[in-house]
């Protein structure tokens, strides 16, 4: 039986997220993409700019597009768990909290629900600029 606690699991993940980052860059290299840059943990600085920095917990991975001038931004969460890889994610599984089992600080829905907040209704950026993923090599449930 493999065993993917402390170290070794996070160490998985962290490959995870490097390799995700590198397969998304390569489209940049398609003359035909409107991907015009990334980020990863976070936003680039002039996005992040003026807004409480946990609202970008969320953002693993930045994908920014110039789609005929207009910016977009696909923030994307991503999960890895080497361990679970067959457990679903289930509706109550994104609302977890990471302590509790509360919907809260720490469930990926925060997370996600905070990018949003950050994005629209603090920066004021059109709510059709952001699309917002969740990746994971779970299945869903």
């Amino acid at each position: 039986m493999l065993e993917f606690g402390g170290a070794k699991g996070s160490n998985t993940g962290d490959a995870f997220h490097e390799l995700w980052a590198v397969r998304q860059a390569l489209r940049m290299l398609d003359a035909e993409s409107k991907l015009v840059g990334i980020t990863l943990e976070g936003l680039c600085a002039s996005d992040e700019g003026g807004v409480e920095k946990s609202r970008w917990l969320g953002v693993d991975c930045g994908l920014y597009y110039d789609d005929e001038g207009a910016e977009r931004l696909d923030a994307q969460q991503l999960k890895y768990s080497g361990a679970d890889s067959k457990r679903p994610w289930t509706i109550a599984r994104v609302c977890a909290g990471k302590t509790d089992r509360s919907i809260g600080a720490g469930s990926v829905i925060r997370r996600l629900a905070d990018v949003y907040r950050g994005w629209v209704i603090e920066k004021k950026r059109a709510a059709d600029s952001l699309s917002i993923s969740l990746v994971a090599i779970r299945p869903a449930g």
